[in-house]
């Protein structure tokens, strides 16, 4: 959980992260979610709000991360982008991309529950073909990320939370 709120702060600090595809990963996808959900009155079934935008104040609080970095907040940018060709969502699939796989990631690492289902299942060897491709192609995303300036998030000034990451998955 500590990792998934590092990944929040670096790309809420640095604001773009690139992808292996030279793609831009934005935190304002995220700003402007949340100021379309502010300014309609209404809420894509997710939970972000301004705290979780302005989360500096709130850096240790894990909720907030895992409510940003949801696989309902990728759903909410893809509507935003494929249905309702919102100008502002153009070229937000690298996010979601992003958003997802770190999404899940947590799931998985995080899973606790043994009835849990899909990522939220725990990881056993009868589940071992669902896990395992997403886990290889998770590190091998992770690993592939770089800051504006071309360099591998893990060699940056900010990798702990992708070397934590990355730890976690071959641990």
């Amino acid at each position: 959980c500590h990792m998934l709120k590092l990944v929040r702060n670096v790309l809420g600090d640095w604001g773009v992260i690139v992808d292996e595809l030279g793609q831009h990963i934005k935190w304002q996808y995220f700003v402007e979610l949340q100021k379309l959900q502010e300014k309609e009155g209404l809420h894509l079934g997710n939970k972000l709000r301004a705290s979780h935008i302005n989360f500096q104040g709130q850096k240790m609080k894990v909720n907030l991360a895992a409510q940003t970095v949801s696989s309902s907040v990728a759903t909410a940018m893809e509507f935003c982008n494929d249905v309702l060709h919102l100008p502002q969502f153009i070229g937000c699939e690298a996010t979601v991309t992003f958003v997802r796989t770190f999404d899940r990631l947590f799931d998985l690492l995080n899973s606790r529950n043994p009835f849990g289902r899909g990522y939220k299942a725990p990881l056993k060897p009868s589940n071992l073909n669902f896990w395992m491709p997403f886990v290889d192609e998770a590190y091998s995303y992770i690993l592939n990320l770089r800051d504006l300036k071309g360099v591998l998030m893990t060699h940056s000034r900010r990798k702990t939370p992708f070397m934590g990451f990355l730890c976690a998955i071959a641990s």
